[in-house]
C-alpha cells in the first residue's frame, strides 16, 4: 500500500507541474499580442524647462569636448608632418642653394680664367708689337697690334698702340699719315685727351 501511494503521489504531482507549464505558456500567447498592439498609446516621460536646458547644456558641453579632442588630435597629427616638410624642404632648397651656388662659382671662375687668357694674350700681342716699334719694324708692330685689337678693339692700350705705330711711321717715314690722323682724332673722341694722345698729336704737326 504504501508503494502504491507513493507512485499515485507521483504521477499527481506531474500532472499538476504539466498544467501550470500550460497555463503559463498560453498566458504569454495570449498577453503577447496586448504588449506589441499598434493602438496602443506611446507613453513619453514629461522633462521641465530647467531640466530640458540641463540635457541641452550638457549636450552643448560634450560637443565642444569633442570638438577639442578633433582638434588636439588633428594637431598631434599635422605638427609632426608639418615639421618634417618643413626639414625636407628646407634640406631641398638648401641643396638647390648648394648647387647654384657652385654652378655660379664655376661660371665665374670660367669667365675669369677666360678673361686672364685674353688679357695674357693682350699683352703678348703688345709686348711683341713695342719690341717691333723699338726696332723701328713699323711692318710687323702694326700686325702685333692688329691682332691684339681683334681680340678687344675697345681696349685703350691697343687703340693707342696702333696709333702710335701709324705716327712714327708717318713722321720718320712720311707713310700712312692720313690714317695716322684719324687714328688719333678717333682716340680723342673715344678716350678723351691727355698726355700721350697730346703727344701723338705733337708729333703729327711736326711732321707736317
Amino acid at each position: 500500500m504504501s508503494s502504491a501511494g507513493t507512485v499515485m503521489a507521483m504521477i499527481v504531482s506531474l500532472k499538476n507541474n504539466a498544467r501550470a507549464k500550460k497555463r503559463a505558456f498560453d498566458s504569454w500567447k495570449e498577453n503577447k499580442f496586448i504588449i506589441h498592439k499598434k493602438n496602443s498609446p506611446l507613453v513619453f516621460k514629461k522633462v521641465s524647462d530647467k531640466d530640458l536646458k540641463i540635457i541641452k547644456k550638457d549636450i552643448q558641453r560634450k560637443a565642444k569636448n569633442d570638438r577639442k579632442r578633433v582638434a588636439i588630435l588633428t594637431a598631434i597629427i599635422l605638427i609632426p608632418v608639418l615639421i618634417i616638410s618643413y626639414i625636407l624642404v628646407k634640406n631641398g632648397l638648401n641643396k638647390y642653394t648648394e648647387d647654384r651656388l657652385l654652378e655660379e662659382t664655376e661660371r665665374l671662375n670660367k669667365i675669369d680664367e677666360i678673361k686672364n687668357q685674353k688679357e695674357e694674350t693682350i699683352l703678348y700681342f703688345l709686348n711683341d708689337g713695342y719690341k717691333w716699334l723699338d726696332r723701328r719694324n713699323f711692318k710687323n708692330a702694326k700686325i702685333q697690334f692688329y691682332e691684339a685689337y681683334k681680340i678687344d678693339h675697345n681696349d685703350y692700350r691697343i687703340n693707342f698702340a696702333n696709333a702710335k705705330v701709324y705716327v712714327l711711321d708717318c713722321v720718320e717715314n712720311s707713310e700712312n699719315c692720313n690714317t695716322a690722323d684719324k687714328l688719333v682724332d678717333g682716340l680723342i673722341d673715344r678716350f678723351g685727351e691727355n698726355e700721350e694722345i697730346n703727344y701723338l698729336e705733337e708729333l703729327l704737326k711736326e711732321s707736317n
